[in-house]
C-alpha cells in the first residue's frame, strides 16, 4: 500500500515459514545495550537494546532479495540493490521504554515487524511525524510480518508498547544509502 510516494507499506511480506525463521534468529541473537537514534545528549540516558546483523546474517535470512521484489513497486527500487546496502539492527524494546523521534539522513529504510503474534491494543506503532513535528503523518499498527520501506528524513518513533501484550517487540531495520558511491 502506497501512503505517499516516501511510505510504502507491504502486509504479509514473507511465507509464514520464513516469517517464524526470522523470528526464530532474531530471538537468539546478541542483545547489546547503547545504540542510539538520536543524537541529543541528554537522551542518551536511554539506550535502545539491539543487535547489529553482519552482511552474512542479512545473506542467511535472504532479506536483500525479498525487500528487493517488495522494492519494484516504490519510488526507491534504484536505491533497494545489494550493492547499496549499508547496515541492518534488530531492535528490541520493551513495556514503557522510552522512545524518541528521530531521523535517519540519506537513508532509506526498510522497517520489518518480526513477532508472531501481536494485537492492535499492544501499541507498539511506528509514528511518522510532519518535517515540524506537530502532526502525525501516518500511524503503522504494529502488525506481523509488514514491512513498511520509508524515507529516514521523515522524523519518526516507536510509540511503546503497553504491559498487556508481549514483553519483547522485535523489528529489524535495514538501511540503504541514498547516495551511494
Amino acid at each position: 500500500m502506497k501512503i505517499d510516494n516516501s511510505i510504502y507499506v507491504f502486509d504479509n511480506f514473507v511465507t509464514k515459514a520464513k516469517q517464524t525463521f526470522y523470528y526464530s534468529y532474531i530471538v537468539k541473537s546478541f542483545f547489546q545495550i547503547g545504540w542510539e537514534d538520536i543524537e541529543e545528549f541528554d537522551k542518551r540516558g536511554y539506550p535502545c537494546l539491539y543487535s547489529s546483523y553482519t552482511k552474512q546474517d542479512v545473506d542467511k535470512l535472504e532479506l536483500i532479495p525479498n525487500l528487493i521484489k517488495h522494492a519494484k513497486k516504490t519510488s526507491f527500487k534504484n536505491i533497494i540493490r545489494e550493492d547499496n546496502y549499508h547496515k541492518c539492527m534488530v531492535n528490541l524494546s520493551k513495556p514503557s521504554d522510552p522512545n524518541f523521534t528521530h531521523c535517519h539522513p540519506d537513508e532509506v529504510v526498510c522497517l520489518y515487524y518480526a513477532n508472531l503474534n501481536w494485537h492492535p491494543n499492544f501499541a507498539g506503532e511506528t509514528l511518522f511525524y510532519s518535517e515540524d513535528q506537530k502532526d502525525i503523518r501516518y500511524g503503522s499498527i504494529y502488525t506481523p510480518n509488514r514491512l513498511v520501506i520509508f524515507d529516514g528524513e521523515i522524523p519518526h518513533t516507536i510509540r511503546a508498547q503497553n504491559i498487556t501484550g508481549p514483553n519483547y517487540r522485535f523489528s529489524i531495520s535495514i538501511f540503504f544509502k541514498k547516495n551511494a558511491r
